[in-house]
């Protein structure tokens, strides 16, 4: 994707959102999808929503650091109806068993974590959360 001009990336993205519509394992899809775009060093401040770009900027700016990739992934379950009308939050913190810095995406009961670009499902432990941000709905 990353090679694509902006028209491209904006239908491939089109087309993984209407294919997590039917998707027996739709947090896994995006997680793939997100995985296989090369992880570039910190480009947003993950403690500051306001340096965020919106769902079409990230698609157009084309950089994703790995927090960037969890607002990918975020933004594009959020964007399709199976997920709409369910509640979204990310949370920032140190893992507590591990000391790593995680990001993690609760999306009513199941979530998505990340730790130094792998992602894991539904994590039991806690993190040491210095930040939790309710993500607004987005359609």
């Amino acid at each position: 994707m990353v090679d694509k001009n902006y028209y491209q990336r904006l239908k491939i993205w089109q087309n993984l959102r209407l294919q997590l519509e039917n998707s027996d394992q739709p947090l896994e899809d995006a997680i793939d999808f997100f995985d296989n775009i090369p992880t570039e060093n910190l480009a947003v401040d993950p403690y500051n929503e306001t340096t965020w770009p919106n769902p079409w900027l990230l698609i157009e700016e084309n950089v994703y650091c790995r927090f960037l990739k969890i607002l990918g992934i975020c933004y594009t379950l959020q964007l399709t109806d199976r997920f709409s009308s369910r509640d979204f939050e990310i949370h920032i913190g140190i893992d507590s068993e591990n000391n790593d810095l995680v990001y993690k995406i609760q999306i009513d009961n199941e979530s998505i974590s990340s730790y130094n670009d792998m992602y894991i499902l539904n994590k039991e432990g806690e993190i040491n959360k210095h930040s939790v941000i309710k993500m607004p709905r987005l359609n």
